[in-house]
């Protein structure tokens, strides 16, 4: 082999060597950082799922409670209407038919 040829696969490693080093290493860090990434974007997801099924839940509650303080008061207003209905004095007796 000449001298030429040894000095071109010399430098040819030089060059090559480090390239495929860097690249495997780019990998490798890509392949890391997309795995850090993938958990903190998880993360992010349950949380921002946990706030909003609470919200929901919340907003559920109170129209329940809503609504039941609304039947609360229906209930009420009747109670109060059949009470005064069966206070007073019957106004006329109704034949009784056997």
């Amino acid at each position: 082999m000449r001298f030429r040829w040894k000095l071109l696969a010399i430098f040819l490693s030089i060059t090559i060597l480090p390239i495929i080093m860097g690249r495997i290493m780019g990998v490798r860090a890509v392949r890391h950082l997309s795995g850090t990434l993938v958990g903190r974007l998880q993360e992010n997801r349950v949380e921002q799922i946990t706030e909003q099924l609470r919200m929901l839940v919340s907003f559920y509650s109170h129209s329940l409670r809503e609504a039941r303080k609304k039947a609360e008061m229906a209930l009420g207003f009747q109670a109060r209407a059949v009470e005064r209905a069966l206070a007073e004095q019957p106004t006329g007796t109704a034949p009784v038919y056997w």
